[in-house]
């Protein structure tokens, strides 16, 4: 029975443990990212994406999980800052999916990869990712990478 619901159960732990960040507020470089999210036409909607600097620019450039979520969520929910924590252990949640596929492709080891997931999913590094909203980036960076390198494990596999 735990093996068919192990992974169920890994990510259900591993959100719960970060549930409380669901009740934090913006703070720190999440108050930079409003502003610098706050536009007013599509010109300044595609400064996000510009390589020059522009005043919808910052300091690094991830276009997508600091100027594009902020500008998104900010529109639907506003300050509302439940909205933002929530899909952000939603992607946490996919991360961990992604990563117990990516194990099990390397291991073919069921528990194995399990174990990984639920050691990664509990483990203490995931608290300023999970309750600081600017960390998105590294949530994200986690999923295209896991996700890239299933897909070329995928590819590798179909053509040899």
């Amino acid at each position: 029975m735990f093996n068919k619901f192990g992974l169920l159960f890994v990510l259900i732990i591993s959100v719960v443990i970060f549930s409380p960040a669901l009740n934090n507020f913006f703070w720190g470089d999440d108050w930079f990212h409003l502003q610098v999210s706050q536009i007013s036409n599509l010109n300044e909607f595609f400064n996000f994406f510009s390589f020059q600097y522009t005043s919808q620019s910052t300091p690094f450039y991830r276009p997508i999980s600091t100027q594009l979520f902020f500008f998104i969520f900010n529109n639907l929910f506003g300050l509302n800052a439940l909205p933002y924590y929530f899909f952000l252990l939603i992607i946490f949640a996919v991360s961990l999916w992604l990563l117990y596929i990516f194990i099990f492709l390397i291991t073919k080891d069921k528990k194995a990869a399990l174990l990984t997931t639920f050691i990664y999913g509990i483990s203490a590094t995931n608290f300023p990712r999970l309750y600081y909203l600017s960390n998105l980036q590294e949530v994200l960076m986690t999923v295209f990478v896991l996700a890239s390198l299933i897909f070329f494990m995928g590819m590798v596999y179909k053509f040899n």
